[in-house]
């Protein structure tokens, strides 16, 4: 080339890569439009006066290169054309020649093909003379060169036959494939060139195709050279055109493939991991034939690639297989960047390379190779889809493994658990779930739920389904609803179900797995809560007392609640202090720090009983508050307020302290002036006997005053007795009483021990029970004492007349007291406070004669 030429290239697309960037052509990209004719190209093409076409074969459209030169020939013969293929094809290649191309190349051989052509000098545009029989000579001999060349240069075998079958062509590459020598071949009848196997078609074909003028394909092995040819032959009147192609690759690459379906039946069949493997395995031995094979997994604890498989010359040859981590050495390069590559080999004297090929998220396989190419173009493809399917496989495997895991969890728990198919019947069932419904698990299997549903129930269950419809991701929830087991018991149930993962194929509902639980006892829980709650509600309307509702926010008792009774007491109706602090209403401004602390132990959580002070509307009262506090689902902190009026109570008690103070000092003080004044008296006048009367009634008084002390004592005593042996106390009680009372016999059946809760509550009791049978019995006075179960008694017997009913009836609560019906002492009310302090009980008996009094007290 003597400068820059331009080149005109009808590229395949707009986006392919350019050959060109490295030439000093000057090369335009001529799109075709996938509408455009023919003609319409060649017409662009031609337009441009270019020094060289290029032609693609392969362009958008009904058109391709072929027709697109024969556009050009009909306007320019002289025109370089060269026409190209991705990959080498004789029988474009023959057509083109057909079509006076050029030049024809294929795959990257563009460039220099090109170049060679524009360095070829061009023939000039001159009108056609008839030849002289030399210049046709020349003319055939420079044909016959360009087609050698072109012939030569596709990578298929071709021949050309004449009518008597001798060669009159022949390219080097089937003369290769063929299996002949090339001298002399041309002249040759082919069956004297071409040594036909025993079982060979070639040659009869042939025949068959010249005779019938039609054109013929077929494939022959020629067992010399191990290689299977494609034929394709193309008859005319003159000779035969034929086509020879190596398919043996292909055949080797469908002879492994057609192998692999069986294994691929196999990896689907493999219900483990190591099952995969070991499959895996025997395939790379067995059908790729590949000596030296791993096949390492990811162990899920460790996270390693274990290897788990391998060939037995990798283990009789190579032993030593090292674990690898998941981004360590080779096998976890490819684990980790998930793409197969090859690597050669310089540490060991005979393995020279290796492939590894990843197994998704699995593991890898390895393959060790003594040549510089581990696997070979044809087994690295079949060994990519042994790998794809053995991926699936995996997949498959561990979910199978999952879900036996899961079943075997699933029968040993005693859990309802069912799983809906895509058509919303029962896939799966767990025993305890078929023996609720009073069926054989084997009996569920394909049936629907409302077999075993009512009619509401089978509706929400219906519901429920087409909510979970459609869904892109899973959808959960907690219903309830009635199932009719086999016996026709009606059991209200709660169902906690999850749609299963949304198929590709289906849009419709997936399948859904629960989880049953039978909620009877919990419906008979909530029934009785809500008779509970009505109750509680009912005695909140009605009860006498204000009753007030607050839930605690930031420390302060806001109202959610009063009843009747608080509007009434209170003068406030609901809807005033309801969403309010119920301080600002009811505390005075005095009592607001007391109120506070109330709040802060309401909201400890304790149980609060005092006696507080709160506002109404008609002014100020006393009242018993009594506080609970709980807690709502939600956490937050609620309670009830009690206000019992003690108003007048409170009242009585500030009179009566008022007055018992004044009588009991001005009693005293008068008591001991009668006294001093008895004395003067009976100095002055005669008369003992009315003088000593009065002295008793003074006595009388003055032992009344101390009794009511002693009564008061006992009922403020707050202490807490401890159990004793009380016998001995009751030894020193009847003794201090003898020596009391020297004219009385009082004698004692008691037994060696016996213990109950005691103190000197005991002594005051027993003490004042001998008293009154001294002063009101008989001369005989018994204590006893027996031992039950659970109690002590101690019995005080005399023989007088016996306790009026009245006074008994006045002592126990059963009569009231009013200022003609009292007691005539204080000593049998001293006894009761006495023994109620200990926790006992005070009883009497009705014999025939005499009073008998039992003091009943706890053991412990």
């Amino acid at each position: 080339m003597s400068g820059p030429s331009s080149v005109l290239w009808t590229a395949p697309a707009s986006d392919a890569s350019s050959p060109w960037d490295e030439t000093s052509l000057t090369v335009d990209r001529v799109p075709v439009d996938a509408n455009a004719s023919a003609t319409a190209v060649a017409d662009t093409l031609l337009a441009a006066d270019p020094d060289c076409l290029v032609c693609e074969f392969a362009l958008p459209g009904d058109c391709d290169g072929l027709d697109v030169i024969q556009a050009v020939r009909d306007r320019d013969r002289h025109m370089p054309v060269v026409l190209h293929t991705a990959e080498p094809d004789g029988r474009v290649a023959s057509d083109a020649i057909s079509l006076d191309v050029t030049d024809y190349c294929y795959g990257d051989d563009l460039v220099d093909c090109v170049e060679s052509v524009l360095d070829s000098p061009r023939q000039p545009d001159v009108e056609p003379r008839e030849p002289d029989r030399q210049g046709a000579e020349q003319a055939t001999e420079v044909a016959r060169a360009e087609l050698n060349r072109v012939l030569d240069r596709v990578d298929d075998g071709f021949f050309a036959l004449d009518r008597d079958r001798r060669f009159t062509f022949i390219n080097q590459r089937a003369l290769d494939l063929l299996d002949v020598a090339g001298d002399e071949v041309l002249g040759q009848p082919i069956r004297t060139v071409y040594d036909d196997p025993a079982d060979s078609t070639l040659l009869d074909a042939l025949e068959t195709a010249m005779e019938s003028q039609e054109p013929t394909a077929f494939e022959e092995y020629v067992d010399p050279i191990s290689v299977w040819l494609e034929a394709s032959a193309y008859p005319a009147a003159d000779g035969l055109s034929v086509y020879l192609r190596d398919v043996t690759e292909q055949r080797q690459r469908e002879s492994m493939l057609d192998d692999l379906l069986g294994t691929m039946r196999d990896l689907m069949q493999a219900n483990t991991t190591q099952a995969v493997a070991d499959i895996i395995i025997s395939a790379a031995h067995d059908i790729l034939g590949l000596e030296y094979v791993a096949v390492r997994l990811q162990n899920p604890e460790t996270g390693q690639l274990d290897v788990v498989a391998g060939t037995d010359g990798l283990f009789e040859d190579l032993p030593a297989r090292p674990t690898y981590g998941s981004e360590e050495g080779n096998p976890g390069t490819a684990f980790t960047a998930g793409e197969s590559f090859d690597s050669t080999i310089d540490y060991h004297d005979e393995i020279q390379s290796a492939r590894y090929v990843p197994l998704g998220e699995h593991g890898v396989i390895s393959v060790a190779s003594r040549d510089t190419d581990p696997v070979g173009d044809i087994r690295r493809g079949v060994l990519d889809v042994l790998a794809t399917n053995a991926v699936a496989a995996l997949e498959r495997a561990e979910r199978e493994e999952t879900l036996r895991e899961y079943e075997t969890v699933l029968e040993n728990v005693q859990d309802m658990v069912y799983v809906l198919d895509e058509d919303a019947r029962y896939s799966y069932v767990t025993e305890p779930f078929a023996d609720f419904l009073g069926c054989e698990r084997e009996d569920l299997i394909g049936e629907r739920p409302g077999e075993y549903l009512g009619e509401a129930s089978t509706a929400a269950v219906e519901d429920r389904i087409s909510s979970f419809t459609g869904s892109d991701s899973p959808v959960s929830g907690t219903y309830e609803l009635t199932i009719e087991t086999a016996a026709g018991e009606s059991v209200p149930v709660e169902i906690e179900s999850t749609t299963l993962p949304q198929c590709e194929e289906t849009d419709g509902f997936p399948g859904s797995v629960g989880v049953v639980r039978d909620i009877s006892d919990l419906h008979s829980t909530r029934e009785e809560l809500e008779a509970e709650n009505e109750r509680f509600r009912n005695l909140f309307a009605s009860i006498p007392d204000p009753v007030v509702e607050n839930e605690f926010r930031d420390g302060e008792p806001i109202v959610t609640g009063v009843n009747a009774a608080f509007e009434s007491v209170f003068g406030y109706d609901a809807e005033t202090v309801m969403g309010e602090s119920i301080n600002d209403f009811i505390v005075p401004r005095t009592r607001q720090e007391k109120a506070q602390s109330l709040d802060e132990q309401a909201n400890d959580d304790e149980i609060i009983t005092a006696e507080v002070r709160r506002r109404t509307t008609t002014g100020d009262r006393d009242f018993l508050f009594r506080g609970i506090g709980y807690d709502l689902d939600d956490g937050t902190r609620a309670g009830y307020g009690i206000y019992t009026d003690i108003t007048a109570q409170k009242e009585r008690e500030r009179r009566l302290e008022v007055l018992h103070t004044v009588l009991r000092h001005n009693l005293r003080t008068e008591l001991t002036l009668v006294g001093g004044y008895l004395d003067l008296l009976a100095a002055e006048v005669d008369a003992p006997d009315a003088i000593a009367k009065v002295r008793d009634a003074v006595t009388e008084i003055e032992n009344l005053s101390a009794k009511a002390r002693t009564l008061e004592r006992v009922v403020d005593d707050d202490s807490h007795p401890s159990p004793i042996d009380v016998v001995p106390k009751i030894r020193d009680i009847v003794a201090t009483e003898r020596d009391n009372h020297p004219d009385a016999t009082i004698e004692t059946d008691l037994p060696e021990t016996a213990i109950s809760v005691a103190d000197d509550g005991l002594d005051l009791a027993l003490a004042n029970l001998i008293e009154n049978a001294v002063e009101h019995g008989g001369e005989h006075i018994t204590v006893s004492l027996t031992r039950e179960a659970e109690s002590v008694t101690i019995r005080v017997a005399d023989d007088g007349p016996g306790l009026p009913e009245r006074e008994r009836e006045l002592v126990q609560g059963e009569r009231d007291i009013t200022q003609l019906e009292h007691g005539s002492g204080l000593g049998l009310w001293v006894v009761d406070a006495a023994v109620r302090s200990l926790g006992g009980d005070l009883s009497f008996a009705d014999p025939e004669t005499g009073c008998i009094v039992d003091l009943s007290l706890r053991q412990e």
